[in-house]
């Protein structure tokens, strides 16, 4: 892996990994939608540790949304980017799943779309923690 490559990659511990992480998010989720992306989101199960950690993102790109590798891709990195900069908090797990409308997205429509989600559901998830 080229060094560049290496310094944007998320790490293992910020990943959903298992399938079982993957269905306790899609259980009962927050959600946002549009034609782009449908983004659900889930506190962790584990209430000791999930406090202190970090945020976690799924990933599901299928070639039914985006037949091309390359654009399977490119929407994953933009994404991971986002993810990384977007500033969430601790003890919740995002998993995004493309959606057809991504098809003639350029860039900048991708990065938009995906930072209004996580806005979305950053601002719903946090609020109830500090609230609820």
């Amino acid at each position: 892996m080229s060094e560049r490559a290496h310094d944007s990659a998320l790490p293992r511990y910020k990943r959903l990994l298992r399938a079982a992480d993957f269905s306790h998010v899609f259980q009962r989720p927050a959600r946002s939608t549009d034609a782009r992306f449908s983004v659900a989101a889930r506190r962790r199960r584990d209430a000791s540790t999930a406090p202190t950690a970090p945020p976690r993102l799924g990933l599901a790109v299928s070639r039914k949304a985006l037949p091309r590798a390359v654009d399977r891709n490119r929407v994953k990195r933009i994404v991971r980017e986002s993810f990384r900069h977007m500033g969430l908090c601790p003890g919740i797990d995002f998993v995004v799943v493309a959606r057809a409308g991504l098809r003639d997205a350029d860039k900048l429509a991708v990065r938009r779309a995906i930072d209004a989600h996580f806005t979305v559901l950053r601002d719903r998830l946090c609020s109830q923690r500090n609230h609820g």
